[in-house]
């Protein structure tokens, strides 16, 4: 019996809705329909492809594709099957990864750091001028230029692929033009382990260690300590059609060092964040998150928990868009609650420090062969960044904003 054009075109539409809401099953049942009553129809087929490999069921559909790609099919058809091809060939491996490398330069308004009056608020409420190192005594806008590799991936640890062991390595170096507070150079490592259920539930553990590296001294000036961050956490999350809920614990030792003061600042944080998140249609995702942190010193010396000891709350919003001809925009905004524990600004009504910082930022990508045909698989990006902060101490009330250009690129490992 033939299956009427209307028919057709309603399974097929229907088959994009049902995976854009993450109903992979009811795409894979709408769009076999389809296949089965246009056979020839290689759009169709191609989605059929793309639900199985979403599915974790490349493999049944691999044979075609390699046919799909030997066969005198325009050039385009034909890259799409063998990229499918490499994903089917990546999920029957139990080992996979990448690297990236990126390249940036940027131009900062406030690179010291500097607050919009130049002053300090002191313990018994006395405001005073703030001394500058760079001897301007006013917001310093500067260049920088950084770079960085990544290497990223994970381990099948069954055949299933229901648990796995991902990993990241990242190593990054920036250096600023005039000025020192923004020169560092970075490195981290991460692993951990997760587990994957039927039911929509994700478990995940990961440990990591994250060093930097900055300019300790300058001009007779202490600008910044060294960091060594030791990090656990643990997250479990849950997927309610296209919803996803997940609540994740995390606990980092920071121990500073190279200054003369540096062990004042040695803490540990613990923090919890709920998060909601979901697909809006299959061009947009949407984040919310709500996080709780408890920052205390190591040490019992009230000259430490001065520095160190805070409550924080965060609230952040994560927005993505894919656009037409391999574009991308990702916007996040978040603003954050810190109130110091031990702080205090001004004796007399024992008013302690408390700062609210409002931060956006705004990310574009682009393929480089979107832009130029030689830049075939480099990933242009542009991104801007704005912070303010609120405060009752005077020299955090600090404004800034920055502008960057990236040319990025990633590489299969294995």
């Amino acid at each position: 019996e033939t299956v009427s054009d209307e028919i057709v075109q309603a399974n097929r539409e229907a088959a994009q809705q049902a995976l854009a809401k993450g109903e992979k099953e009811e795409a894979f049942e709408l769009i076999s329909q389809v296949v089965i009553a246009r056979p020839t129809d290689l759009s169709a087929r191609f989605f059929r492809a793309q639900v199985l490999v979403a599915l974790g069921r490349g493999l049944e559909i691999r044979d075609e594709l390699e046919l799909m790609a030997s066969l005198n099919l325009p050039a385009e058809d034909k890259k799409r099957a063998l990229e499918l091809v490499k994903v089917i060939d990546k999920q029957a491996s139990r080992l996979s990864g990448k690297a990236s490398i990126k390249l940036a330069i940027g131009h900062t308004d406030n690179a010291n750091s500097w607050p919009e009056n130049g002053q300090f608020t002191g313990e018994s409420g006395v405001v005073t001028p703030l001394t500058d190192m760079y001897d301007k005594f006013d917001a310093i806008s500067d260049e920088f230029v950084e770079g960085s590799v990544s290497v990223f991936g994970d381990y099948k640890l069954t055949e299933a692929g229901d648990w796995k062991a991902p990993f990241r390595f990242t190593a990054s170096n920036k250096e600023a033009s005039d000025t020192v507070n923004l020169d560092s150079k970075y490195f981290s490592a991460k692993g951990g382990v997760e587990k994957s259920f039927d039911t929509g539930t994700t478990i995940k553990t990961n440990i990591g260690k994250t060093i930097i590296d900055r300019v300790n001294d300058y001009d007779g000036n202490t600008v910044n300590t060294d960091l060594d961050v030791l990090n656990y956490d643990l997250e479990i999350s849950q997927k309610y059609g296209q919803y996803q809920t997940a609540i994740k614990y995390a606990s980092s030792e920071s121990d500073a060092s190279k200054t003369s003061t540096a062990d004042l600042y040695d803490a540990t944080t613990n923090t919890t964040t709920l998060s909601l998140s979901r697909p809006m249609g299959s061009t947009m995702f949407v984040r919310g998150s709500i996080a709780a942190a408890q920052t205390r010193n190591d040490s019992d010396e009230l000259a430490s928990k001065k520095k160190t000891d805070r409550d924080d709350t965060t609230l952040s919003l994560l927005l993505v868009k894919v656009l037409p001809n391999s574009q991308r925009v990702i916007a996040a905004a978040s603003f954050i609650n810190k109130e110091y524990t031990e702080y205090l600004v001004n004796d007399a009504p024992n008013t302690k420090r408390e700062d609210d910082t409002f931060a956006l930022n705004i990310g574009y990508t682009i393929a480089g062969d979107q832009v130029l045909s030689y830049l075939e698989g480099y990933e242009l990006g542009a991104n801007f960044t704005y912070s303010k902060t609120d405060s009752n101490q005077e020299s955090a009330l600090v404004e800034s904003k920055t502008v960057s250009f990236s040319i990025s690129r990633k590489f299969d490992l294995f």
